[in-house]
């Protein structure tokens, strides 16, 4: 069941909103460099973020990770409330984790490998190869 979300965050509104300049209801702000190096107040749903991140829709990717999402938050608050960070240490690893995947540096090398892994075998098979491997199965 995926949500129909074509904006991807790459970096989780709930870690942008710890960072909000001001906020109005569920809206928050946060300051950021433009381009052109001028500083800008857009919305956190705006910043880290762009378009099918994740690919389309319907792979349920942000979906997904919604609840990772929302446990890290959670662990956030409770540390804010004097918990422990060492009594969450693995969920919070797990987390950075994440974080360091999430990226699109990350994204493009995953696809840049699989394109160069996909050459190699189609220049390495012999016409016939595949057609004689799937009449094996």
């Amino acid at each position: 069941m995926s949500s129909n979300k074509q904006k991807n965050h790459y970096i989780p509104r709930f870690l942008l909103n710890r960072f909000a300049s001001r906020s109005k209801g569920k809206r928050s702000r946060i300051f950021r460099l433009s381009r052109d190096g001028q500083v800008i107040e857009p919305h956190t749903k705006k910043v880290g973020a762009t378009r099918h991140f994740y690919g389309s829709s319907s792979k349920g990717v942000e979906d997904h990770l919604g609840p990772t999402e929302s446990r890290m938050s959670e662990i956030l608050r409770m540390i804010d409330t004097g918990e422990s960070a060492n009594n969450f240490r693995d969920e919070i690893r797990g987390f950075v984790y994440l974080q360091a995947i999430r990226t699109r540096a990350l994204r493009e090398q995953w696809v840049d490998n699989t394109q160069q892994l996909l050459t190699k075998l189609s220049e390495a098979a012999q016409p016939g190869d595949a057609i004689r491997a799937v009449e094996k199965d």
